[in-house]
């Protein structure tokens, strides 16, 4: 049986994982999706950069992110898990995914964020996004949704400031490892005891001078 992929730039096996290039000492958290019934997963990652690879488990699903909005102008972009999403003074577009920036301040560009990103045909595969003054917060819609949520600020800049909150819920589970740049093998395998808990995997860029492109598989197994 292939292994499920979890987080690719093409995307994963359902289409929730896909993200871009992980920057210059940066994480990206991947979740694998288990049932209380799964006792192990075996991670398979390579990458074109060398990377650090740490394990973790949580009690739940813990994936968060969010988006703090200020002054936004009018053609700055995000980039959400691979889509963009366009600043619009003029108004919202949602099959664009264009979201009106010209109300009246950080909350109402928040809330038509919100919208598009929440669309069933336009917006982000596998997210949930809520609006609180103008903090956008990004989690996976359900058990089975996104397994990784990659935000990155586009060209909005300093009027979109991007904070993971993952790594807070999460608890170490080994020691992390440094795994060399790997372009020609399937990769590198960690196996997981996860028993019934959500694992996760935390894979920071080791490279000083360039962006990472990691490429994320899982097999689950029984106990």
């Amino acid at each position: 049986m292939a292994a499920t992929v979890l987080a690719a730039a093409t995307g994963s096996t359902d289409g929730f994982g896909k993200i871009g290039t992980v920057p210059i000492a940066g994480t990206l958290f991947v979740r694998c999706p288990v049932s209380s019934k799964t006792a192990r997963v075996k991670w398979r990652v390579k990458g074109d950069k060398a990377m650090t690879v740490q394990p973790y488990i949580a009690d739940g699903v813990t994936q968060t992110v969010t988006l703090t909005l200020a002054s936004l102008a009018d053609s700055e972009t995000l980039i959400i898990n691979g889509l963009t999403y366009t600043a619009k003074d003029a108004g919202s577009t949602v099959a664009s995914r264009y979201f009106n920036t010209g109300g009246a301040d950080a909350t109402a560009d928040a809330a038509a964020l919100v919208a598009v990103i929440n669309d069933a045909a336009s917006g982000a595969l596998g997210i949930t996004a809520s609006n609180l003054l103008g903090v956008v917060t990004l989690v996976p819609s359900s058990d089975a949704g996104a397994t990784v949520i990659q935000a990155v600020t586009g060209t909005a800049g300093a009027h979109c400031a991007v904070a993971d909150g993952t790594l807070a819920t999460l608890t170490r589970d080994g020691a992390p490892m440094t795994v060399a740049a790997d372009t020609t093998t399937k990769g590198f395998t960690l196996d997981q005891y996860n028993d019934g808990l959500n694992p996760y995997l935390g894979i920071t860029n080791g490279d000083g001078a360039a962006v990472l492109t990691p490429l994320v598989y899982a097999d689950r197994f029984r106990a």
